[in-house]
């Protein structure tokens, strides 16, 4: 049988384990092995830094990520003056649920998607 490129054939672990030394963890989710660092929020400082230059970031859509992503963003820039703007086709079902998490037209962080993309300094897309 030929290999399989999946955890379960590189660590016995059917892909649901993981090794923690400290913060450093282990995920076998797939081959090779991946590292991922835990922590960090001791860096949030550092976003807007990292973000120098970049007044409006534009998340278009609200999928399956979209909620998550643009509110992650959100909260990690808070107390920065980046705003994190949500851009949804003129009508959306999704419309209501980035109203009942905070974005609205109302403060600025909703919108028409391709108005969004167009004043955003930079363009996260969502929809997936």
């Amino acid at each position: 049988t030929a290999a399989r490129p999946w955890a379960a054939t590189q660590c016995g672990c059917g892909g649901r384990s993981r090794q923690s030394r400290g913060s450093l963890t282990h995920a076998f989710l797939f081959s090779p092995r991946a590292q991922v660092i835990k922590g960090g929020r001791h860096l949030f400082p550092k976003l807007p830094a990292a973000f120098e230059g970049v007044k409006k970031i534009g998340v278009i859509g609200w999928g399956s990520q979209g909620p998550a992503q643009a509110q992650n963003l959100r909260e990690s820039l808070e107390g920065s003056d980046i705003t994190v703007k949500i851009g949804l086709r003129p009508g959306s079902s999704s419309m209501k649920a980035a109203e009942a998490v905070g974005f609205t037209e109302a403060n600025g962080t909703l919108g028409e998607m391709y108005d969004v993309i167009k004043e955003s300094d930079m363009v996260h897309g969502a929809i997936y």
